[in-house]
């Protein structure tokens, strides 16, 4: 059940309002107007009201649709759209088991699949974004919620982790951090950071829970490589003062692919080629590009820079090929920043 302008009624079968007949008064015992809006099923995970819209799911936790009046309706009936509709691979092979909504900073809604993975949504319905991501650790979620943040200017959210690491089977109680150490965000799993007036080489606190694990290391904004914890201790080649050291963790995105009016045809059966791929970028470092089933390789400039340093960057990268597949590739495999603000070519 769900307050809402109606009494919202979610049940296994269909989802009802509940009114005053005259709809200008209070529900009582004995004056109450119950009707039937939409029939889908309903799971019970409870639904979620997001400003004027509910989001709940169905009975096998596939869909997650939204319980809403639109806004160019004459007879105030209830609909409810299918948010997955375009992203229908996260839920094909699995279920959502759990969800949560983050108001602030960002509007979003996460969800805990059964196969472990983490979905996300940011979801901007009034500007028409419905925007979903997936997220895998070293482990499996098994529980989200979102609470406020200790500094009380956001919201933060919180997960339960089941991570099988050498010292075995253990479930950890870990939450997203966006708190500010060298960049405005973690960049590994587990995460643990220090802020050291002196610059030091060695860490030997917190890391018991990482013993035997091989862990990123990025140490004054730099990566430095990757190592095992032994006897709950780091060491990394030169002395810093903001260190970060945690599981690691991969970020990619793959683009829809290409489609470009070709008479009274489609490109889509024809083989492709890039000649160059335009990546405009904001404050970020180290990443690998690749076209269809082509090799990984790190994104230059023209001049066959590396990409780094901070602002809002251009790159020009030559890329050749002939592929069926024009999709492109963006990777980030290691514990530095990676914003991508625009992806074309010609």
């Amino acid at each position: 059940i769900v307050g809402a302008r109606d009494l919202q009624l979610f049940t296994t079968g269909a989802q009802f309002v509940a009114t005053h007949s005259s709809n200008t008064a209070a529900i009582t015992p004995t004056d109450v107007s119950v009707s039937q809006e939409t029939a889908h099923t309903s799971s019970g995970v409870p639904p979620i009201r997001v400003n004027d819209v509910t989001l709940f799911l169905t009975r096998f936790g596939k869909q997650l649709r939204e319980f809403t009046v639109p806004r160019d309706s004459i007879g105030d009936a209830y609909v409810a759209p299918d948010l997955l509709i375009l992203a229908e691979h996260i839920t094909e092979n699995a279920a959502i088991v759990d969800m949560a909504y983050q108001r602030e900073p960002t509007s979003a809604i996460w969800c805990v699949l059964n196969n472990g993975l983490l979905a996300s949504c940011t979801y901007r319905r009034e500007e028409n974004v419905v925007a979903w991501a997936t997220h895998q650790t070293c482990g499996a979620f098994e529980a989200v919620t979102v609470i406020p943040h200790p500094d009380g200017d956001r919201d933060q959210v919180w997960v339960i982790v089941k991570r099988t690491l050498v010292s075995g089977v253990k479930r950890y109680v870990e939450y997203l951090d966006d708190s500010t150490l060298y960049y405005n965000r973690r960049f590994t799993d587990a995460a643990v950071v220090y802020n050291n007036c002196v610059a030091v080489s060695v860490f030997s606190s917190g890391l018991d829970h990482l013993e035997c694990e091989r862990v990123l290391v990025q140490a004054d904004g730099r990566f430095v490589g990757s190592c095992t914890v032994a006897q709950g201790r780091v060491g990394i080649p030169s002395p810093a003062n903001k260190v970060e050291i945690g599981l690691p963790m991969v970020s990619e995105a793959i683009t829809m692919p290409p489609e470009v009016a070709y008479g009274a045809g489609s490109i889509q059966p024809m083989r492709k080629r890039w000649t160059r791929i335009f990546l405009r970028v904001k404050d970020s470092c180290n990443m690998h590009i690749r076209v269809a089933d082509g090799p990984l390789e790190p994104v230059k400039d023209r001049n066959g820079n590396d990409m780094a340093g901070s602002g809002v960057k251009d790159y020009d990268t030559p890329r050749l090929g002939d592929f069926l597949d024009g999709r492109i590739t963006i990777r980030q495999e290691y514990p530095l920043p990676s914003h991508v603000l625009m992806v074309g070519g010609i």
